[in-house]
């Protein structure tokens, strides 16, 4: 199998309403929105399609013309959302914030033919190493039983067992510093710092709730194929990668110490 970097996409939960903005292709402004539901940024929420579809569909919904929104988030991608009208121009103004800053723009766009954002999309991580798992590819993890037992003196065991959960780590080894702290990215959004503060400490506005859920796929060109888990251990408190060599901001490990599937 071929060594992969693998992804991991937070949680986008857009609320009741909606998420809207509107459109201008030449025939006047017309209002698009997001439905409400859960979100992912290249697989499926709640709904039958993930974030940068459902953007799509909406657009050609409100103006009835022919659009393709993309999000470079394969193995090596940069993050960066494409949205592009397949014929002429369009303007486009964001009346949800949220969305725009998800998506990774930064403020409304004259007419073009293609927009794409100069910041990475949000909650997405896209690590420039290979992801190393205690079982493989896929794999979710470890079988942690919820029980209670007692010995006797002669070495009868009793007990209960109320449920089992599935826990596991993962570890990227030598992420570059971009990747890594927010001070040292090169492009916005593109660092664990950033997606921890958005989506495991659950500051972002679309943040449901702390902790995730998160998906990790272990190959980002797949999108069809994750694991879903919630983030606990050290990890759920702080985050501090830890220097790969001492003193050189160069090279970073970092480490998810005790991640839960979600059941």
């Amino acid at each position: 199998m071929a060594i992969t970097f693998g992804k991991i996409e937070g949680q986008i939960t857009v609320p009741t309403g909606g998420w809207t903005g509107s459109v201008n292709d030449g025939g006047g402004a017309d209002v698009f929105t997001v439905a409400a539901g859960t979100y992912y940024h290249s697989s499926p929420g709640s709904g039958a399609a993930d974030l940068i579809a459902t953007l799509e569909l909406a657009l050609e919904a409100a103006t009835g013309s022919g659009w393709t929104c993309s999000i470079a988030a394969g193995e090596g991608g940069t993050g960066l959302v494409t949205i592009a009208i397949n014929s002429g121009t369009a303007s486009v103004a964001w009346t949800s914030t949220d969305m725009r800053d998800a998506l990774g723009f930064t403020g409304d766009m004259g007419a073009a033919a293609s927009h794409v954002s100069p910041r990475q999309a949000r909650s997405l991580w896209l690590p420039d190493c290979p992801i190393v798992s205690p079982y493989g590819a896929n794999d979710a993890g470890t079988d942690v039983a919820a029980s209670a037992h007692m010995v006797s003196p002669s070495g009868h065991v009793t007990g209960v067992r109320t449920a089992r959960a599935v826990a596991s780590w993962l570890r990227w080894s030598a992420c570059a510093g971009a990747k890594t702290r927010i001070q040292l990215e090169t492009t916005v959004n593109t660092s664990f710092q950033k997606f921890w503060r958005d989506t495991i400490e659950g500051t972002a506005g679309w943040a449901a709730q702390p902790f995730g859920p998160i998906r990790v796929h272990w190959d980002a060109d797949d999108d069809a194929t994750y694991k879903a888990y919630k983030v606990a251990g050290r990890l759920a408190q702080t985050f501090e990668p830890t220097q790969v060599s001492e003193g050189w901001t160069g090279l970073w490990e970092i480490n998810m110490d005790r991640i839960y599937e979600v059941p």
